[in-house]
């Protein structure tokens, strides 16, 4: 069964979109997580609530707990680098950047980015991008995600280029999961330059992460 479940991902109810029928009682899934445990796989667990893989963390809390238990990982998306929750409700909302977990202080976002940008080898890129219609997204009961999957990796290369730690970024988009997950997938190469790249104001209607700005590196071959 382990080689083919890396991980059994955990939702907690209400934790994020389409979590409604996810675990209310955690007393439930003792079984179940004692025999992840006994064949080696992974609970991934959304939310920054009881975990071994803890995906999308966005608090310096989550950060203490990773360094407390050797057996405890997580995933970290672009946009909780970058954004704050005053970016997303600080004036009028902005719903393209809302999303589950909900983007935190600044204090928070700079303690994730301490983490990352000294090689924690326990944290790992999560795109978690969430391409949702307008219709979706400008209504009562926004729909929560962030579309970041055109630009993930132009501004992630941009990101590390800032803090001139670009050896970082190969091990932390796929590097150090492979270790984590015991995975070793087939080589795949992308290529990027420096080349200015104006980012589409939409994908089918759809707005991206950044749209209408232009990045300073692009993709060229993947």
């Amino acid at each position: 069964m382990r080689a083919h479940i890396l991980g059994i991902k955990l939702y907690p109810v209400g934790a994020t979109t389409q979590s409604d029928d996810g675990v209310v009682d955690f007393d439930q899934i003792g079984d179940t997580v004692a025999l992840m445990e006994e064949l080696d796989i992974s609970l991934l667990v959304h939310g920054e609530s009881r975990g071994f893989v803890m995906e999308y963390i966005t608090t310096a809390d989550a950060i203490e707990f990773l360094d407390r238990f050797s057996n405890v990982s997580a995933t970290v998306t672009l946009h909780h680098l970058l954004i704050t929750l005053d970016d997303v409700i600080g004036g009028m909302m902005k719903p393209d950047l809302f999303c589950k977990p909900i983007a935190k202080t600044p204090r928070d976002r700079e303690a994730l980015r301490e983490a990352v940008f000294a090689g924690h080898d326990r944290i790992v890129f999560g795109s978690d991008s969430a391409p949702h219609p307008r219709h979706k997204k400008e209504c009562c009961g926004c729909a929560a995600g962030v579309f970041s999957a055109p630009v993930a990796l132009p501004m992630l290369v941009e990101l590390f280029e800032g803090v001139d730690r670009l050896d970082l970024l190969p091990d932390f988009v796929s590097g150090f999961a492979q270790k984590i997950y015991g995975i070793t997938p087939p080589i795949k190469q992308v290529h990027l330059e420096r080349q200015p790249w104006l980012v589409p104001e939409s994908y089918s209607g759809i707005l991206p992460f950044k749209a209408g700005e232009t990045l300073r590196w692009s993709v060229v071959k993947s």
